[in-house]
């Protein structure tokens, strides 16, 4: 899938689909914007080579149905009709969301932890609510003309960098799935931890990107806009704090960095409501992955070990609405 989206974002910087019109008169341009965020964050790791009892992948974790309400706020100046400076600061609040986390054996292990399923397999799923935390995002670009602008039509190419954070708090524990009852996970049904903390997670993004960002006028009040960006470099930092493991380090538990790549796609259709105020309303797609790179498990003893990070990738999607004024 993350191919799929990465080959669409080069066909949409081809094709010079672009966002965010402005009116190249103005030297500012403010922006405020409400986004109704969707999220997912999804990773495994295979540490069979620490121990052979272990399946490939060894854990899963799925943080899913993640919403987040955004308030954003975006400036830009421009100098002269070329030249753009642009930064944008995102705030949100968790408010729901469901993690599930998937356990897994070898074949031996099944044997010799005396499972109730021969063969490779999962042994262990269980499901959490998400209750918080908090999301943060911050971006600074410069942008350049690529097509002389007139009252129709802009396309300009940007470059820049975003700071992208999100924390989550997950809460209790639901068994769904459960073939070692008793040692390695609860009986299926099972409730338990109610309303306590089980795991924080808290992943940063650190992005460096390119694209296209312009815009088309249909008449004096409407016009579309597009964005397309790409994203080289991604830096990947995510720390676990499992609370409950009396095993394991609490700052933290588990510890994954990587660099990897992504897409950000948007499309706003825009309304002129006076010659210094529109409306902008639309959707976007951010996209950050790595695959192969570093899981690290911090001990209780302080010891640490290190084991293959399969994948990690964050999706966030949603429709925004806000104004944007020009002076």
């Amino acid at each position: 899938m993350s191919r799929r989206l990465l080959a669409t974002a080069v066909t949409v910087l081809l094709l010079g689909s672009a966002a965010s019109t402005h009116a190249q008169e103005a030297k500012n341009e403010l922006t405020g914007r409400i986004w109704y965020s969707f999220g997912q964050t999804v990773w495994s790791h295979d540490a069979s080579a620490l121990d052979p009892n272990f399946g490939n992948p060894t854990s899963e974790l799925s943080y899913e149905d993640i919403n987040a309400p955004v308030l954003e706020l975006e400036y830009r100046r421009n100098f002269g009709s070329r030249l753009s400076l642009r930064s944008t600061l995102g705030l949100g609040t968790i408010s729901d969301g469901t993690l599930i986390d998937d356990d897994y054996l070898s074949a031996d292990g099944a044997d010799n932890l005396g499972a109730m399923q021969t063969g490779a397999h999962r042994f262990s799923r269980t499901e959490s609510d998400i209750s918080g935390d908090n999301l943060f995002y911050l971006s600074v670009e410069m942008g350049y003309g690529l097509l002389k602008p007139n009252a129709w039509h802009s396309l300009d190419f940007v470059f820049g960098y975003q700071y992208w954070r999100e924390k989550y708090e997950a809460k209790g524990v639901k068994s769904l799935e459960c073939t070692l009852p008793g040692t390695g996970c609860l009986p299926v049904g099972t409730e338990a931890f109610q309303d306590m903390s089980v795991i924080t997670n808290t992943l940063t993004w650190q992005s460096a990107y390119i694209g296209v960002d312009g815009n088309y006028v249909f008449n004096r009040h409407w016009s579309l806009a597009g964005r397309g960006l790409l994203v080289p470099f991604a830096g990947l930092d995510n720390e676990d704090v499992h609370h409950l493991r009396q095993d394991l380090g609490q700052d933290p538990s588990f510890a994954m960095k990587g660099v990897g790549y992504g897409v950000d796609l948007e499309v706003e259709g825009v309304y002129r409501l006076t010659s210094l105020m529109t409306l902008r309303f639309g959707y976007r797609y951010w996209l950050r992955t790595v695959e192969n790179e570093t899981w690290r498990v911090y001990e209780a003893d302080g010891s640490t070990a290190r084991a293959n990070l399969n994948q990690f990738e964050t999706v966030r999607h949603g429709p925004h609405v806000g104004l944007q004024f020009v002076f």
